[in-house]
């Protein structure tokens, strides 16, 4: 699975929003996760297990995400440039070339979201 996880750049104008809810930043920053305050921490393939025995594309999605966030937490992977995975964060799901997909990590849930990530920045990568 690829993926490339975003956080927030530690800047003395961002320090308010790290850790924020969903609901905060886009009260925050005019109803939008804004890319530019963001930084790539990781870009690449990470080998993790999900069964596939989900419902739908929906659960399995979230199994995903699930496991995303668990190997962030316990077992960084080499590469990995941030901070333990957590809220405020968004992971970019790469499915293809032309095929990704953004959730932000809020309280309880990942959130799809509509994310700019040619504004992000991918200098410590």
């Amino acid at each position: 699975m690829k993926i490339t996880l975003y956080q927030i750049i530690p800047e003395p104008e961002n320090r308010y929003l790290i850790f924020s809810d969903l609901r905060s930043i886009r009260a925050a920053s005019g109803g939008h996760v804004p890319a530019e305050i963001y930084e790539a921490v990781f870009s690449g393939d990470l080998d993790i297990a999900v069964p596939r025995n989900a419902k739908n594309k929906m659960d399995q999605e979230l199994a995903e995400l699930e496991a995303v966030y668990v190997r962030f937490n316990v077992s960084h992977p080499e590469g990995f440039r941030g901070r333990s995975m957590t809220m405020s964060d968004v992971v970019e799901i790469i499915r293809s070339e032309k095929e990704s997909r953004f959730f932000f990590c809020d309280r309880f849930v990942f959130e799809e979201i509509k994310f700019e990530k040619e504004k992000a920045d991918f200098g410590r990568l």
